[in-house]
Order: C-alpha cells, then structure tokens, then sequence
C-alpha cells in the first residue's frame, strides 16, 4: 500500500512537471497576485448554507474583493472538470453566469486553449471576457487574455482590465470539494449590491449547475 502511494506521487509531480513545461512553451504568464489569491489567509466568510461556503478578501489588484467558493459534492473530479473545460457550453451549463455568447479564439491540446465569453448582467453593459485556459491534473486556471475578436461582435462591449482565477476539485474519503476562485476588476461602473448579489448568489448557483451538468454527463 505504502509503494503505491509513493508510485502515484511520482506521476502526480510528472504530471505536474509536464504542466509546466507545456505552459512555458505557451508563454503564459501568471499575474503577480495568483500567489495571493490562493493563499488560505485573508478569507471573510460571508454565507454558509448546508454545501456551500463563499467567502472574499481584497486584493490590491481589484476595487472589488475577491471570492471563493466551495461546494461539497460527490461528483468526481473529471466529470466536474470535464464541464468546467467545455467553454462553449457555458449558455447551456452556467446559465447564472449570464453567459451570451461562448466559444474559443484557439485549441491545440487537452492542456491549453483561448476561450472567449460575453457576459451580459442585468443593468449593466456586456463585457467580453478573454482568457488562456489551462487544465492540470486536478485543476483549471484561467488568466486574462487578448486576441481578436471575432467581427460580429457588438462594438459596445466592455473588456474587464482584470480576471483571472481558476476552478480546482479536491477528493477526499469518496467525496470531493468544488472550488472556484476569482479576482476580477469588471471596469465601467458597478454598483456595490450588484456586485453584492453576484457573489452572494449568482456564483454559488453557478457551482451547483456545473454539478448538475456533470452528474447529467455521467447518466448519459
């Protein structure tokens, strides 16, 4: 049992030296606050229901606070990540994201691809959100991009000066943690209890149909 461990901890961190490798041919670069973001101090918990925790704390980068999510669920970690990964699928799978439009600038491996949405709350301006997506082993990030957009897009839209974070699974004992990080500068002007409801409510829905859809995979 003790070998076995060890063997599946030498994948882990070649798995994980693979990432690496691979990103660094992609030249993405990680923002200087990712370390902040997911470092475990610092967090306010501001609501806690029967499976979900959201809690903030500010980052210096963002005029408003960042969140974290978690969801206790026992979906595994590949069907949640599976949904998460699926970016055109965002309208269908996330409809509390409000998500019109969805798709991808660029694919070229199951770790790395660009994928693009256009974000459209009520009272507010659409926003188009670009972003390099990575897939790790039990995690994917996302960080702010820029590439051309297509032509048929409204000419209108907003581009957030900040967004990045990242969706991470972790297992333990048959069950898994759903949890969803982000640190986003929306830009424009948005009022506080916008902002307010969407990490208090809207985000948590969020995480509860990304499961749903997983769940809904599995069946198939």
């Amino acid at each position: 049992m003790k070998q076995c461990c060890i063997w599946n901890y030498i994948i882990l961190l070649f798995l994980n030296f693979l990432s690496f490798e691979f990103l660094f041919s992609q030249n993405v670069v990680y923002p200087p606050e990712w370390k902040e973001l997911f470092s475990d101090s610092g967090w306010v918990i501001v609501r806690e229901e029967e499976r979900i925790k959201v809690y903030e704390k500010p980052i210096s980068i963002s005029p408003v606070p960042s969140i974290r999510v978690e969801l206790s669920t026992s979906v595994s970690l590949n069907a949640l990540l599976n949904v998460a990964w699926t970016v055109d699928q965002y309208p269908e799978t996330l409809p509390s994201a409000y998500t019109e439009k969805a798709g991808f600038h660029h694919r070229n491996s199951a770790q790395y691809q660009q994928g693009w949405q256009i974000i459209d709350i009520p009272f507010l301006s659409p926003r188009l959100y670009q972003f390099d997506h990575i897939r790790r082993p039990s995690r994917i990030d996302w960080i702010s991009a820029q590439f051309n957009r297509p032509t048929d897009f409204p000419e209108q839209l907003i581009i957030p000066p900040v967004n990045f974070g990242s969706w991470e699974v972790m297992e333990s004992e048959g069950e898994s943690k759903l949890i969803y990080r982000v640190c986003t500068d929306p830009g424009g002007i948005v009022p506080a209890w916008i902002m307010k409801i969407a990490s208090r409510k809207y985000i948590p829905h969020m995480l509860l149909e990304l499961e749903e859809a997983a769940l809904h995979e599995i069946e198939k």
